[in-house]
């Protein structure tokens, strides 16, 4: 009996056909513990055809028909892929020699994909060039953008520095902290300090009681620094612990209880009045102008250990990023200059700068989702 090569599979099989009914038979005879002879000449064919079919045991005529018409749709569909394949080599081998250089045929490439509705990786394919080139150019486009950004942030918030400024712009550029830490190196968007900055100050263990609501405890302190001309000045800032609001940020002249007072009182005049304030031992925190403002607002007075000003280290820390963001950024020429400037700083900071201790949110933002008052 003369055999030839099944198109399905590659195996060699019978020149006499089985009907699939026939092959099921067949095949429940072999799982019956017959032998390959006596099946062979019970069915009339060769021991080399039962072994052919041999792999399908177990599938009924129904299985059969479905398993043989998946195998000849594999077979079709490998041949459609050659025959498609092979034209792709041909096409490809023309237009390499028609252009040899491979940034000539990148603009092919383009051409084809607006051309023919392919993407960027087919249309290279198709002219032979690497599956990368023409990402260049949308990446490239994409650091721009993100260096805009990031250039816009920095004016506008200047000593902020990279963790800070990737905090406000990840959500809206959706980067990875990698790529964003690439492109601001390699923008050389890195601070340069114009003054030292300042020390950080040693630790405490006592612990700080932090406030349950707004405005049940504030921080206040004074921060001097000083003009160009060597003049010195005083900056009185307010902080809700609760919050980290900064309720208030007043430029003085002189560091005195009657200017504290002042600032106290246009905050009382404005609904705004604590329950406890902490302060360090400063003079202008235990003057009897002070005791008295406190007294009248039932308002109780805490003050921090002696030459321990991490006892007051939420109003300290304000001032450190005043300093790093505000007066070591800028050279002011007068009082106003730099009143005007913490204003226009104390609005982003309450408004629009997140927070790390405040789930990445600003004070007011923080306010209008967890205050009780």
């Amino acid at each position: 009996m003369s055999k030839t090569v099944s198109k399905a599979s590659g195996r060699l099989g019978p020149h006499r056909k089985l009907t699939l009914q026939q092959v099921a038979r067949l095949l429940q005879r072999l799982e019956g513990g017959e032998s390959r002879a006596g099946v062979a000449r019970a069915f009339r064919v060769s021991p080399q055809s039962v072994d052919w079919w041999r792999p399908y045991m177990g599938l009924n005529a129904e299985w059969l028909t479905r398993v043989r018409t998946l195998e000849n749709a594999n077979w079709n569909l490998a041949q459609q892929l050659k025959y498609k394949s092979d034209g792709l080599k041909a096409a490809t081998a023309i237009i390499k020699r028609l252009e040899p250089r491979p940034g000539r045929r990148g603009l092919y490439a383009a051409a084809i994909q607006a051309g023919h509705d392919l993407s960027r990786r087919q249309a290279n394919m198709v002219c032979g060039i690497n599956e990368a080139v023409g990402q260049k150019g949308e990446r490239s486009q994409s650091d721009e953008r993100l260096v805009a950004a990031m250039r816009a942030f920095m004016e506008e918030n200047p000593g902020r520095g990279f963790r800070g400024m990737f905090d406000a712009l990840r959500y809206y550029h959706g980067i990875s902290r990698a790529e964003a830490l690439l492109t601001y190196q390699r923008a050389r968007l890195q601070i340069k300090w114009r003054k030292r900055p300042a020390e950080v100050p040693v630790r405490v263990v006592k612990r700080l009681l932090p406030a349950g609501h707004r405005d049940q405890t504030w921080a206040m302190d004074f921060l001097v620094d000083a003009l160009p001309s060597g003049k010195r000045y005083y900056v009185l800032s307010i902080i809700d612990t609760y919050s980290r609001e900064c309720v208030a940020c007043r430029v003085l002249p002189r560091e005195t209880a009657a200017a504290t007072v002042e600032v106290l009182e246009e905050l009382v005049s404005k609904q705004r009045c604590p329950d406890v304030i902490q302060t360090d031992n400063g003079v202008q925190f235990k003057s009897h102008v002070y005791e008295e403002w406190a007294k009248r607002n039932k308002v109780r007075r805490h003050y921090s250990r002696v030459h321990t000003p991490s006892d007051n280290a939420y109003v300290e820390r304000f001032h450190r990023t005043m300093r790093k963001e505000v007066l070591d950024w800028y050279r002011f020429r007068s009082l106003i200059e730099v009143q005007r400037m913490l204003d226009d700083w104390r609005v982003r900071y309450n408004m629009a700068r997140p927070h790390m201790s405040l789930y990445g949110l600003s004070p007011l933002q923080f306010i209008e989702l967890y205050a009780k008052r």
